[in-house]
């Protein structure tokens, strides 16, 4: 399998977590600059970085998860 670069435009704030030798990326939201995200409860920013995760700029946009 020929690995192809991303196209999720959050790949800045990808970062990587050890848990037990065992490692996970998650995408870190508080790093997106906007105080609004800090705000929100914590179920909102589960499926805000869901859907973070999830954005390849064609189904799921950019600029359609921020309004």
């Amino acid at each position: 399998m020929v690995e192809t670069k991303s196209s999720n435009p959050y790949d800045s704030i990808k970062e990587e977590l050890d848990v037990d030798g065992q490692k996970y990326q998650f995408y870190n939201i508080t790093k997106i600059e906007d105080e609004n995200v800090k705000k929100l409860p914590v179920s909102i920013r589960v499926l805000l970085e869901s859907a973070v995760r999830n954005c390849d700029n064609f189904n799921i946009k950019g600029k359609k998860i921020f309004f």
